[in-house]
């Protein structure tokens, strides 16, 4: 049975074209760990001339996730977060307590996510799993 890490817990979230180009970046050492505490991992990642900012949650079945790029908060989960999952893993810092983790925005500025899709992804890749709650307080996506 293959090794369970957080990337592969997380790889239904992000299309083919993310996942390598998100490689990408890890291989140009593009990324970089700020820190690790309490399940929280703070890191940057460098694109061209721009340096993104990305937070990861690790918790139970799921991870909440920010990054301050654009394609972040318009669309849907990034290259620089899927680079940061990479490196993470390379590090064995964090073990996922699941085959599968729900990947959710931790802020209001990822407000064109479309979780349905995603859990549609999840419901195709296993059909027997339970539909996950959103476990975001209603106070960090702006009183909704």
């Amino acid at each position: 049975m293959p090794k369970v890490t957080l990337s592969s817990t997380a790889r239904h979230a992000f299309s083919p074209d993310t996942r390598e180009r998100g490689g990408k970046l890890l291989r140009y050492r593009r990324v970089t760990i700020d820190g690790v505490q309490d399940g929280w991992v703070g890191a940057t990642v460098r694109g061209g001339t721009d340096a993104f900012s990305v937070i990861v949650g690790v918790r139970p079945s799921r991870l909440l996730v920010d990054c301050t790029c654009d394609t972040f908060a318009r669309e849907h989960p990034c290259i620089h977060m899927w680079s940061v999952l990479l490196a993470l893993d390379r590090t064995g810092a964090f073990v996922p307590d699941a085959r599968e983790a729900f990947v959710e925005p931790l802020h209001a500025t990822a407000t064109r996510w479309d979780p349905a899709a995603q859990l549609d992804a999840l419901h195709r890749a296993r059909r027997e799993r339970r539909r996950p709650t959103r476990s975001i307080p209603s106070a960090g996506r702006g009183g909704a």
